[in-house]
């Protein structure tokens, strides 16, 4: 079976995680015991951000180039494995444009 686009990982990622938000603002509507036990099983949403989490990660491992990139992204602070690999998903001419250009895909610059 063919891994997914890059772009469906990350599309789906943001669902998921949207999901994850909405199921715990409901939760503020029950009791604390109702709580309790919803959180100590996980919705299908947390129980799909998991895999999708692993295949990202074996998708960067696995692709020399992107790795690298991760890697070099990695050294600023504040950016963990989350962020590089949107920044090479969103953003794949990062790195390869110089100075203003740069800032132009993301809205940054005129």
């Amino acid at each position: 079976m063919p891994l997914p686009a890059p772009r469906t990982l990350v599309v789906r990622r943001h669902q998921l995680i949207a999901m994850c938000i909405q199921d715990e603002t409901r939760l503020d509507s029950v009791s604390t015991a109702m709580q309790h036990r919803v959180r100590a099983h996980p919705g299908p949403a947390e129980s799909e951000l998991e895999p999708l989490n692993r295949k990202r990660q074996d998708r960067l491992r696995n692709h020399p180039t992107w790795r690298g990139q991760a890697e070099l992204l990695q050294r600023v602070p504040g950016v963990g494995l989350v962020v590089a690999w949107m920044l090479i998903v969103e953003l794949p001419e990062l790195g390869y444009l110089k100075g203003h250009m740069a800032a132009t895909p993301v809205g940054r610059h005129p």
